[in-house]
């Protein structure tokens, strides 16, 4: 797999895998107790996540599951979800959204991580305002 350059997306380490562009591919990281991304759905992607390393929280359509290592979970279009990580240690994800398109949010809004303050400026209220005013654009729906 290779990897480019690692993005600080509201407050979760980003690395963007390079893929034969028909799907967007990721590699996460949440630090230990950070809350995910405000409840929301996408009309158009599938998407596609697997805990790598500790547990992940998901709210799934208003049911909430909690997945550790090697547990996975599919999203279909239309479907309310966020996720977090509740236990006192980081974890680490793979997820994938078909058809392409999400990883242009996360060039778009993500903070390159080898800048200073590159975490903490993340989950700024300018960055989370931007991003919440503009997420529909990338088929984000925040509800």
């Amino acid at each position: 797999m290779e990897m480019s350059k690692k993005y600080w997306l509201i407050g979760h380490l980003i690395t963007p895998v390079l893929t034969t562009q028909n799907y967007d591919m990721v590699i996460g990281q949440t630090p230990a107790g950070v809350s995910g991304p405000p409840p929301h759905y996408h009309a158009g992607l599938t998407e596609f996540f697997m805990v790598l390393e500790g547990e992940m929280e998901f709210i799934l359509a208003g049911e909430k599951r909690l997945l550790k290592q090697n547990d996975f979970v599919n999203i279909p279009p239309n479907t309310v979800h966020t996720f977090s990580n509740p236990s006192n240690l980081p974890n680490k994800w793979l997820n994938i959204h078909d058809p392409v398109g999400w990883i242009d949010l996360m060039k778009t809004f993500g903070i390159e991580a080898d800048q200073e303050g590159a975490e903490a400026l993340s989950v700024s209220g300018e960055i989370i305002g931007k991003l919440v005013r503009s997420a529909v654009d990338f088929d984000m729906h925040i509800v």
